[in-house]
């Protein structure tokens, strides 16, 4: 990799040394769908907030016109108009 290259990269937004590890793996495909991987159970489901048991951790999306399009065994796909996550223990 050239020096250019090497200035021009950005950085990637690190998580607090608290949630390493314990973060569920989630793929966002845009602030429209995310697919959370690791999950134990659904604890709040409205249009508006979906709250995902994850273990470790409670993860909750929160927006407009919030569903759930598919869900197995281990993961969820969440989608709508997503306007925060938070991780909660």
């Amino acid at each position: 990799m050239g020096e250019e290259n090497r200035k021009n990269k950005k950085k990637l937004p690190v998580f607090g040394k608290e949630l390493v590890g314990l973060s569920p793996f989630m793929q966002f495909s845009s602030n429209r769908e995310v697919t959370v991987d690791g999950c134990k159970g659904i604890l709040e489901y409205c249009t508006e907030s979906i709250r995902i048991n994850t273990g470790k951790l409670i993860v909750a999306f929160n927006g407009r016109g919030l569903n759930i399009k598919c869900m197995t065994e281990t993961s969820v796909v969440v989608c709508g108009y997503i306007t925060s996550v938070e991780f909660l223990r």
